[in-house]
């Protein structure tokens, strides 16, 4: 009777394993992709001022001096050390599922709005809110 027993639930322990093991695989296949994509265009949006600076998108554009430029392109960084922790309180609260499209839709929306900016504060807002 005991070798029944510990039979059963070492089945079960092997089916425990084999699905999350499957789960696994699929959260795999289907998010991983799409976050590498993510991550990859977050990277390219940040690069997207120097590249432009290269080919002639620089601080004469705005009429301004170049630390103003500079402080305007590095204000990217300020605007994530800020909101880094309350985005992470506020996705335990809402969760992934909720936030990360809420993230995605308003990092869109503020990438395209960078190439309307006439001037160098709006530019800084922009990259601020990027961040």
């Amino acid at each position: 009777m005991s070798n029944i027993e510990n039979d059963s639930h070492e089945l079960v322990n092997t089916d425990h394993k084999t699905l999350e093991r499957r789960i696994v695989r699929k959260c795999d296949i289907y998010v991983l992709p799409l976050l590498c994509i993510a991550y990859l265009l977050s990277v390219i949006d940040l690069n997207n001022v120097g590249n432009a600076t290269v080919a002639g998108y620089n601080y004469k554009y705005f009429n301004t001096t170049p630390l103003a430029f500079t402080l305007a392109v590095s204000a990217h960084f300020f605007g994530y050390m800020i909101f880094e922790i309350p985005s992470t309180l506020v996705t335990n609260i809402l969760g992934f599922h909720v936030w990360l499209p809420i993230l995605m839709v308003g990092w869109s929306i503020t990438s395209a709005t960078q190439a309307a900016c006439t001037n160098v504060t709006q530019l800084g807002i922009v990259r601020f809110l990027l961040g």
